[in-house]
């Protein structure tokens, strides 16, 4: 019965009922006198019944009239109520990123993004490296934010893109400095002092040592930790070197900053998305600023 009453109808019969006129009714509508009259005629076709009574120039609504516009107004409220509390949100993103890149310049890289598309929900969570990869291949990331070392070289499935680089160094505490300061004159000597490997030791202190002296390090098997705030702590604690950004202490006096042959070795923070995964045009757009962000 109600198969053909579409809200085009719904309201033209609210507007005929208000204004008691075809004529006055179509000019609210912005639409002709004649297909108000076709649409009124197709309701009551449709449902058998009369809505409206002529008397004199004006058209005065039947009950049942009456009670089609009372719940038609009702559900265009209702409408209207469901968009209001739903504005905020046109699209969701999950993002993933490490810790100290998370915390110091992922924010503000993603503040012009935030300005732009501020009904966009975005979800953000700070882990390791390796629980990114792992939650990324398992859908529960739509990109993500990692460091671009060794590990990445085991997952062709995850397509990348650079982002942003950070300079990495090798450091100690200032009295593991002093206890050890002879074996910090030669290299063979230093890469047999402990260290606090990241993972599995393929990162940081390994890239350290292949960058300024192609050598390896001697690889501490009994310990690995895998959050550089917590490497920082060992290191505080005289547990021995380890590779972290420069930016977590350059300006702190406990730590002693360990000098390379070379220059300064840079990490690279690339985005990782599923490389069969179609990215959706708002996960591109972010791409796209944090991406100027760094560029610039």
């Amino acid at each position: 019965m109600l198969n053909n009453l579409d809200l085009s109808k719904l309201r033209i019969l609210k507007a005929v009922s208000e204004t008691s006129s075809v004529s006055k009714a179509a000019d609210a509508l912005s639409v002709t006198p004649s297909s108000v009259s076709q649409s009124i005629r197709a309701i009551e076709d449709n449902l058998g019944k009369q809505l409206f009574m002529r008397v004199g120039k004006k058209l005065i609504s039947t009950p049942l009239a009456l009670a089609l516009v009372e719940k038609s107004n009702q559900f265009f409220s209702d409408l209207e109520q469901i968009l209001k509390d739903n504005e905020f949100v046109e699209a969701s993103i999950s993002v993933g990123a490490p810790s100290i890149f998370g915390s110091s310049k992922l924010i503000s890289s993603l503040d012009q993004f935030r300005r732009k598309f501020p009904r966009v929900k975005l979800s953000i969570k700070l882990m390791d490296t390796g629980t990114l990869i792992d939650q990324l291949l398992n859908y529960k990331f739509d990109l993500v934010f990692l460091d671009g070392g060794l590990h990445l070289n085991d997952f062709s499935n995850i397509a990348t893109r650079s982002c942003y680089q950070e300079e990495l160094v090798l450091c100690c505490s200032e009295n593991f400095f002093k206890q050890n300061k002879k074996s910090f004159t030669k290299i063979k000597d230093q890469v047999r002092l402990p260290h606090i490997p990241y993972h599995s030791g393929k990162e940081g202190i390994h890239k350290w040592y292949q960058h300024h002296y192609q050598v390896f390090y001697k690889h501490d098997k009994n310990i690995s930790i895998d959050h550089p705030i917590a490497i920082v702590s060992a290191i505080k604690k005289d547990w021995g070197l380890g590779v972290v950004p420069k930016s977590m202490v350059e300006l702190d006096k406990k730590v002693k900053i360990i000098e390379g042959k070379k220059g300064s070795l840079m990490s690279e923070i690339v985005i990782g998305q599923l490389l069969n995964k179609v990215p959706s045009t708002i996960e591109k757009d972010l791409i796209d600023s944090v991406t100027k962000f760094f560029e610039n």
